[in-house]
């Protein structure tokens, strides 16, 4: 495996910002300078205190007992354990649970978490275990049901889970039908290519879920069996014994909701007038907590100071039958965007959070519910980056004599292959005709005047079906060529996909399928866990 670590800007424009010039906008980040191990010391120094014995001992218990149960390995518990000690601090980031693991860039998540959380860990001398926070709690369907892979043509292709649960179903409480699971996995093994280790993916794989299994539980499962041998700890919010320990703050988020509010009004500001565009639409109704019946989770609404609506059900409650509720059942609530960070770290020794290009943009909002809850937002680092190609791949890049910078560019390298082999001579000359026939009528018409105005008319249409039968003749022309050289637009198509799927960045588009299958569970071995905080976070390019 070959690994080049490159710097490029994420095209957001905060975390750029963030990212190069931390200093124009660390107000925005409570000046929380996630470079500065000063920053992590007097973190773990306040977490130390934050969390009671009893809280951690509960904490702890429960991982273990849910790791267990996705049949993790025994450095996974063992750090799940760890959080049991007072010591114990926590590098968490998170993703929603997709199909086949999602998009690659939730492993880049969870790599970053396993090397920053080593790299702290011998920094500040004290335990540090990284934790997966499993977004269970959505209700997105749309966004996690499929997974994008390549075929044996180098085509992406969409595999999908064939049910549509209800628009309020949390993941969570979404059993995955039966029918849906053989069907997506019949798909995968029918449209991926051959490869040395297909085979035993695919049954892994089918071997990790279990009947009446969510998503989440699904998800889980295959990250424990790729990465817990590393360390990384799956953690599900929804599960009630976690849900139980963050009851208080559902309760103090709806009871402080109007101060909450107005903190969010200041941030929301805030990022405007610093000439940033919000990253999440503001919803001035929305309490951040939604309001869970059956599995299915509704939008709570501040209608007043002490009133408060689920947006969808139109149930009504008070502030004082919320009270109650959350007391008795917490998993009757949930937490949008904006208050999620906050409950995680209500919920873990939170040392350092890892986000993507827009959860580093959107932090700066949650700001308000931690300045409500008389907090400060915690570090924060931007997950490591990934571009992989197998080495097929990697020496056609070498033989076209394109390097890692020019790859943005791959896009154009099917139309240079046609025009070079003779589309630009077919189109210049097709061009030149056009020319002429034009010419031509307009002699015709000059030539002509006695024939009145129908002329000009029978001229015009004359003149768009010769346009229409030369672009007919481009479009032959360059079948033709395609089909000449069928091999190398093959080739290049490839490349293509591999880089840049559909037009979008690799890691936001494919799955892991296809390189697990080529080259199996030891390539997770061999991918870099970048924890070099100090730096700017990297983009790695790896051939594989």
């Amino acid at each position: 495996m070959e690994c080049q670590l490159h710097r490029s800007a994420t095209g957001n424009r905060l975390t750029d910002t963030f990212l190069q010039s931390f200093h124009e906008v660390a107000d925005l980040y409570d000046g929380q300078n996630p470079r500065d191990l000063q920053t992590y010391q007097q973190r773990s120094k306040q977490l130390t205190e934050q969390f009671s014995a009893a809280h951690r001992q509960e904490l702890a218990s429960a991982l273990v007992e849910h790791l267990r149960q996705l049949g993790a390995p025994e450095a996974s518990v063992d750090n799940a354990r760890r959080l049991a000690d007072v010591r114990t601090v926590a590098v968490v980031t998170g993703q929603q649970a997709g199909l086949f693991t999602g998009p690659i860039y939730a492993l880049a998540k969870a790599l970053t978490a396993i090397g920053v959380a080593e790299q702290l860990s011998q920094d500040l001398q004290q335990p540090v275990v990284p934790v997966f926070w499993v977004a269970s709690e959505d209700h997105d369907w749309d966004e996690v049901n499929h997974a994008y892979i390549l075929t044996e043509e180098g085509r992406t292709k969409r595999v999908s889970l064939a049910m549509r649960p209800d628009l309020h179903s949390m993941v969570y409480h979404t059993p995955l039908e039966v029918s849906a699971v053989e069907s997506a996995l019949d798909s995968l093994q029918q449209l991926l290519p051959k490869a040395e280790y297909k085979w035993r993916m695919i049954e892994e794989i089918r071997s990790f879920w279990h009947p009446g299994d969510s998503l989440s539980h699904w998800f889980a499962r295959i990250m424990a069996h790729l990465l817990g041998e590393r360390g990384l700890v799956l953690l599900d919010p929804c599960l009630p014994r976690l849900r139980a320990l963050v009851a208080n703050a559902f309760s103090k988020a709806l009871e402080a909701s109007e101060e909450i509010r107005h903190e969010l009004n200041r941030c929301y500001d805030e990022i405007r007038s610093r000439g940033f565009t919000p990253e999440v639409m503001e919803d001035k109704s929305n309490s951040n907590v939604f309001w869970v019946e059956d599995g299915k989770r509704y939008v709570l609404e501040r209608v007043d100071r002490d009133l408060f609506r689920s947006r969808g059900l139109n149930r009504e409650f008070s502030l004082d039958d919320l009270r109650v509720l959350v007391t008795h059942n917490p998993n009757a609530f949930s937490s949008n965007v904006l208050l999620r960070p906050l409950i995680q770290d209500e919920l873990l020794p939170t040392l350092v959070y890892l986000g993507g290009p827009s959860e580093i943009a959107y932090y700066p909002l949650a700001r308000g519910v931690f300045h409500a809850f008389g907090k400060k937002l915690p570090p924060l680092l931007l997950r490591q980056r990934m571009q992989m190609v197998p080495q097929s791949v990697a020496s056609l890049l070498e033989a076209w004599g394109i390097t890692w910078q020019e790859r943005n560019e791959i896009d154009q390298l099917e139309r240079n292959y046609l025009l070079s082999n003779g589309l630009l001579l077919a189109r210049e000359q097709i061009a030149k005709m056009q020319v002429e026939w034009s010419q031509q009528l307009l002699r015709l018409e000059e030539q002509l005047p006695l024939l009145g105005p129908q002329l000009p008319t029978l001229l015009q249409r004359s003149a768009v079906r010769q346009e229409a039968e030369l672009h007919r003749l481009e479009l032959k022309i360059s079948r033709l060529i395609e089909l000449q050289g069928e091999i190398e637009i093959r080739h290049r198509r490839l490349a293509r996909n591999w880089l840049y799927p559909d037009g979008q960045l690799q890691e936001r588009r494919l799955s892991l399928m296809n390189l697990w299958s080529m080259y199996g569970k030891e390539l997770l071995k061999q991918l870099p866990a970048w924890g070099q905080y100090e730096d700017e976070s990297p983009l790695y390019h790896i051939e594989i």
